[in-house]
């Protein structure tokens, strides 16, 4: 995924916003962002992946390479996330 010229989908919690915009404005690729509400922290574990997974489940498959998660362990949060046809990137850190 580090080659230059990848088109990625970028889906990051808005707590990295500045974080983020700094790190696609040095990138090689061409990224895509898409930030989430803060809030999905304060929901069930299982609705925070419900709605992350429905996220990643509308990402368009035929225009990008790979998609890059913007987040950390968040409560177990992404745990289960199911992958399609594109390969998804995790980070791996712990609680923001």
């Amino acid at each position: 995924m580090t080659e230059p010229g990848k088109k990625l989908k970028l889906i990051s919690c808005e707590v990295f916003h500045r974080e983020m915009c700094a790190a696609v404005a040095s990138s090689p690729n061409q990224v895509d962002l898409e930030f989430l509400p803060k809030g999905l922290h304060d929901l069930p574990t299982e609705e925070m992946l419900s709605r992350i997974q429905a996220v990643l489940d509308s990402v368009d498959e035929t225009i990008y390479d790979a998609v890059v998660f913007g987040y950390g362990l968040c409560n177990n949060g992404l745990h289960g996330l199911r992958a399609g046809n594109l390969p998804v990137v995790v980070p791996r850190a712990h609680d923001c």
